[in-house]
């Protein structure tokens, strides 16, 4: 079993393998931030952490839908179980980051927790907040230092990022303008104005 993400800067695209012929259902829960235990859905037994939307998948004919979502929504008709949600539809603005997560329950009513994904911290039919795996959609924790002449900029990246572009307006009233593409988490900037604001932001 598996679980796949990716995001595109509007749709989030997950996918696991289909459950039919697994006798197990299979869920991917989508949350902003994972919150309080509710009821496992589909009458399954335990409970999980608080989602926006969910995916499930039936074990006895392949059948898989969105559930709880308020985005536009799609569901592949491959062979696998994979699916969109609009991200800026589902919560209003692209939030900082998401939280995904797979989960195997026995079919059938009452069916138990038989497997998830991220794997569980304590294993007790629960699937709890911290039990969800983030995805970071924006960069973190942004630092600017001199170095020489030079400005030294590092950041925290995403898993989901094909490279990160950098901005840099040089007073707080200009307009930014990209100043460089990277595929790392560092750039090296030489401005010639006494003050510089800069911007990261991904491109998926």
């Amino acid at each position: 079993m598996h679980l796949w993400a990716d995001y595109d800067g509007t749709n989030l695209y997950v996918a696991t393998e289909n459950a039919q012929g697994t006798t197990n259902d299979r869920f991917i829960f989508v949350s902003q931030t994972p919150g309080a235990l509710q009821a496992a859905p589909w009458s399954k037994a335990g409970q999980v952490a608080s989602w926006s939307a969910y995916i499930g998948n039936e074990e006895s004919n392949g059948w898989r839908g969105w559930f709880d979502n308020s985005g536009s929504a799609s569901i592949a008709p491959s062979g696998v179980c994979e699916a969109t949600l609009n991200i800026t539809e589902e919560f209003g603005a692209e939030p900082d980051s998401l939280y995904v997560c797979l989960a195997s329950y026995q079919s059938g009513n009452a069916g138990t927790l038989q497997a998830q994904i991220p794997s569980a911290v304590i294993a007790n039919g629960t699937i709890e907040a911290n039990e969800y795996r983030v995805l970071h959609l924006k960069p973190r924790n942004l630092t600017i230092a001199p170095d020489g002449t030079n400005i030294v900029l590092r950041w925290q990246g995403s898993a989901l990022a094909q490279s990160y572009r950098i901005w840099r307006a040089n007073s707080i009233g200009e307009t930014p303008t990209i100043i460089g593409t990277t595929t790392n988490t560092t750039f090296t900037d030489s401005p010639t104005h006494s003050q510089a604001i800069y911007y990261i932001d991904i491109q998926f």
